[in-house]
């Protein structure tokens, strides 16, 4: 078994802990907790970050156990 890369773990814990504030922030809207401001709205609308990641993040993980399935890395 090959060792982990703290970076990839570190990468997909920013971008859940991400995922779970916007849907957080989400609930908090649709129960009228938060208000929809321009402010607000800055920061929802950084999704984008967070997409980003997950698509960085499974992409590295999809070649890194290619790689090490064909025994290129170990």
């Amino acid at each position: 078994m090959g060792k982990r890369y703290w970076e990839v773990d570190a990468i997909r814990g920013f971008a859940l802990f991400s995922m779970i504030a916007y849907h957080v922030a989400a609930c908090m809207v649709i129960f009228h907790m938060l208000i929809e401001d321009e402010a607000f709205f800055s920061i929802y609308n950084s999704i984008w970050l967070t997409s980003g990641a997950f698509v960085f993040i499974s992409g590295t993980a999809l070649v890194l156990r290619y790689a090490r399935k064909n025994g290129d890395l170990r």
